[in-house]
């Protein structure tokens, strides 16, 4: 955030003031003194000394209430979207009507406070065009579906910059399927990490089959990614849209390693799916005997 101050020569002296205030609270400015001959002599220093600044305060006197740069500045800064305040050391001078009073602060305190207030604000907003800035240079489009591919594809960084930008760590496909789970069925546990540190739910269920991350990451038979997931959080025992649940998902796979790894994070193993059978019994009837042993311990 870098604040211009801009003020008449007939005024300059206030500038140790205003910047002295504005340091107080830990906001870079620097001061710009505009002569009556201001269009004429100095066009493109002014052009850019706008153009490298976020914010505007103006000092506001009689003078500059009536001259021509006070009015070119308010314009320019409207135009471009850049927030524009006033000091004004006299509370009698007269606030121009394109200004407004709303934006006038008689007091440094309070103009500085202003303008503290709204530095967090503009950090998110410059962190979200940066972001999207880094998108484009990288030849990704900025849309949902962009967002879900990388997270499929395991690119971090695309899915960092679309955090930064402002796409919710929930987000899901137009499927219905939350990145997290596609990170997961894509076995790319460092998205996942990043999404989950950022805010994603670690039970999030996909609207194609019901899976939540930790099905997707049993479908897959990721034990490290499923000890990841419940050691944050997740829940052992939601079922997919047939009533499997991970631990099911596990044992059709005929996996002891990771049924064993749920149950001991507290994977119910009687919970019926939809063909009323349960984790133990598809143990039975696979005759595995690594994963039968598990249960016979439960009974």
């Amino acid at each position: 955030m870098n604040v211009a101050v801009l003020v008449g020569p007939e005024d300059a002296h206030l500038l140790v003031s205003v910047l002295g205030a504005l340091r107080d609270v830990g906001l870079e400015g620097r001061g710009l003194k505009l002569s009556p001959a201001w269009r004429d002599e100095n066009a493109a220093r002014i052009e850019t000394a706008l153009g490298h600044s976020s914010h505007f305060v103006a000092i506001l006197t009689q003078a500059s209430a009536d001259s021509a740069w006070l009015a070119f500045a308010a314009g320019w800064a409207q135009g471009k979207g850049r927030p524009l305040a006033c000091y004004r050391p006299d509370p009698a001078t007269r606030v121009p009507g394109f200004i407004g009073k709303e934006r006038c602060h008689d007091e440094l305190d309070a103009l500085a406070m202003h303008l503290e207030a709204g530095k967090a604000e503009y950090l998110v907003r410059e962190r979200r065009r940066l972001a999207r800035s880094a998108l484009l240079e990288r030849g990704v489009s900025f849309h949902a579906d962009a967002f879900a591919a990388c997270a499929s594809d395991g690119d971090v960084r695309a899915v960092g910059l679309f955090l930064d930008a402002g796409f919710p760590a929930d987000s899901r496909d137009r499927s219905g399927v939350p990145v997290l789970c596609l990170a997961a069925r894509s076995r790319h546990r460092s998205v996942v990490e990043l999404l989950v540190d950022s805010g994603a739910s670690v039970d999030l269920q996909a609207e194609d089959r019901g899976y939540t991350a930790l099905c997707d990451a049993a479908h897959t038979g990721n034990a490290d990614l499923a000890e990841y997931l419940l050691k944050r959080g997740a829940d052992p025992n939601l079922r997919s849209k047939d009533g499997q649940t991970a631990l099911v998902i596990a044992v059709g796979r005929n996996d002891p390693g990771l049924a064993e790894l749920l149950l001991r994070y507290g994977a119910d193993p009687d919970l019926k799916d939809k063909l009323g059978l349960s984790a133990r019994k598809y143990a039975k009837l696979f005759h595995d005997p690594a994963v039968a042993a598990l249960f016979a311990d439960r009974d």
